[in-house]
C-alpha cells in the first residue's frame, strides 16, 4: 500500500487521465452531425461536421484539438458553434506529435471548406 507521498506522486496522472474522459454531447434539435473521412494532401482525416440545415450560406469554423486528444473531445465546441449558425469541422489530427503534418492537414481542410468542397449538404459563404 503506497503511503501519502506515493499517492501524491500519482495524483497528477489521475487528473490527466480523467481530464480526457469527455463524452460526446447529445445533439440539440436542429443540429446535424455527419462523420466523413477527408483526403487532405497526403493525409486521410476523420472529421465530424456539425451544422443546422438552412437554405442560406453559413460561415465556416474548424475546431482543432491539442496533443493526445481527438475529435470526440472537441464535440461540445462543434455543437455550440453550430447552434450559432456555423458549419463546423471537428477533425482528429492525423498524427499525435508531427506538427507540420497536422498543420498542413488542418490548413488543407479549411482551404477545401472555403472552396465549398466539404461533403455536407449545408452551403458555405466561404467566410472563416
Amino acid at each position: 500500500m503506497p503511503g501519502f507521498a506515493g499517492v501524491k506522486r500519482l495524483l497528477p496522472f489521475v487528473v490527466l487521465l480523467s481530464a480526457g474522459c469527455v463524452s460526446k454531447p447529445d445533439l440539440p434539435a436542429g443540429i446535424r452531425r455527419e462523420t466523413h473521412r477527408i483526403e487532405v494532401g497526403r493525409e486521410n482525416v476523420a472529421v465530424d461536421f456539425y451544422y443546422r440545415h438552412a437554405r442560406t450560406p453559413r460561415p465556416l469554423a474548424s475546431v482543432v484539438h491539442g496533443f493526445l486528444a481527438n475529435k470526440d473531445r472537441m464535440a461540445h465546441w462543434g455543437v455550440l458553434l453550430a447552434r450559432e449558425g456555423f458549419i463546423v469541422a471537428v477533425p482528429s489530427n492525423p498524427t499525435y506529435a508531427n506538427d507540420a503534418r497536422n498543420t498542413a492537414a488542418i490548413a488543407g481542410l479549411v482551404k477545401q471548406g472555403r472552396a465549398g468542397c466539404w461533403p455536407v449538404s449545408a452551403k458555405t459563404d466561404c467566410r472563416v
